[in-house]
């Protein structure tokens, strides 16, 4: 039988939580016709040894499952083309190892695609910390690329790979700008580029993926100096690959906050960083006069926009 659906999900220091991805994947709705890839990205802990014992549950599964080993830690990207490349799917979709999914997940964005002939299906998600659940939803059903493009680039909608099913010759395109160093930003780098080669997307609009955001040592739930380095890296590359897309700039200056926010640029570097930006921002025709002058007065002063995000860090408690 062919294969519909591919799910490709990298593995690292994720013990605590496999289990209940594993299971959730294994107890789909849709049996036969999809193929779950695992990539260990040479992970220290029981997380494969958790996997097999799961997977020795579901013996209808076994043959639906394929384990692959890197010789030497990667990261995120490579862990996701590793998986790509094994992937032989109509659509591939990822999975984060730490999360888990509604039982009828990949039926449902499969079913949604085929019915509306599109490149891209995607849902709702869940975010839940440990104690607390929010439903995120779309703002609303998009069929058209470039108006996905527009509400991901002004951050009213999600740019998740897992709540997006993927024709396979868009996922694996050679077109891709995927650098292995990547990690934190990746989802952003790789969806807006796939969107921007997709002809056609749908919406499913249901909640059905479980973000779990109280997992702190996973590849992109800490913010750090690398963090702002790659997501900067991220936004400046697609600043000139989608620069029909204003609202890049926009993004430009919450990666710059970012940086301020959680103490990671000296002085030197915001005033280097915001002249650069700011002279983006007097020149960009394409944003309006009020948002000029909010972006150009918000990164005017070091001392001034640090002062606010102390205020911020106090109020996030």
């Amino acid at each position: 039988m062919s294969i519909k659906v591919s799910v490709c999900i990298p593995v690292y220091g994720v013990e605590k939580y496999i289990e209940k991805c594993a299971r959730s994947l294994y107890e789909q709705t849709m049996r036969d016709g999809i193929e779950f890839i695992f990539v260990n990205d040479c992970t220290k802990d029981r997380s494969i040894e958790i996997l097999e014992q799961v997977l020795a549950e579901y013996p209808h599964r076994k043959e639906q499952t394929r384990i692959i080993h890197h010789k030497k830690n990667r990261g995120l990207i490579a862990a996701r083309n590793t998986g790509l490349s094994y992937a032989s799917g109509e659509y591939i979709i990822h999975c984060d190892s730490d999360d888990w999914v509604e039982l009828d997940m990949y039926e449902k964005l499969y079913n949604t695609a085929k019915r509306n002939n599109s490149d891209i299906s995607y849902c709702s998600y869940i975010l839940d910390d440990g104690e607390n659940m929010q439903k995120i939803t779309t703002i609303a059903p998009c069929n058209n690329p470039d108006h996905l493009l527009h509400l991901i680039l002004k951050n009213n909608l999600h740019w998740n790979l897992w709540a997006k099913l993927v024709k396979a010759e868009i996922a694996k395109s050679v077109d891709l700008y995927l650098p292995d160093h990547i990690s934190f930003g990746e989802d952003l780098l790789r969806s807006t580029q796939m969107i921007s080669q997709a002809t056609s997307v749908a919406c499913c609009p249901e909640p059905l993926y479980h973000y779990f955001k109280a997992n702190t040592g996973s590849y992109t739930k800490t913010f750090k100096r690398t963090s702002y380095d790659q997501l900067a890296e991220v936004v400046c590359f697609l600043k000139n690959y989608l620069p029909e897309y204003c609202d890049l700039t926009v993004c430009q200056a919450e990666v710059l906050f970012k940086g301020v926010f959680y103490n990671l640029l000296t002085n030197q570097e915001f005033k280097k960083h915001s002249y650069n930006w700011r002279k983006k921002i007097l020149f960009d025709k394409n944003l309006s006069k009020i948002k000029k002058m909010i972006l150009f007065c918000a990164f005017c002063n070091y001392p001034v926009t640090a002062f606010f995000c102390r205020i911020l860090r106090t109020i996030k408690g």
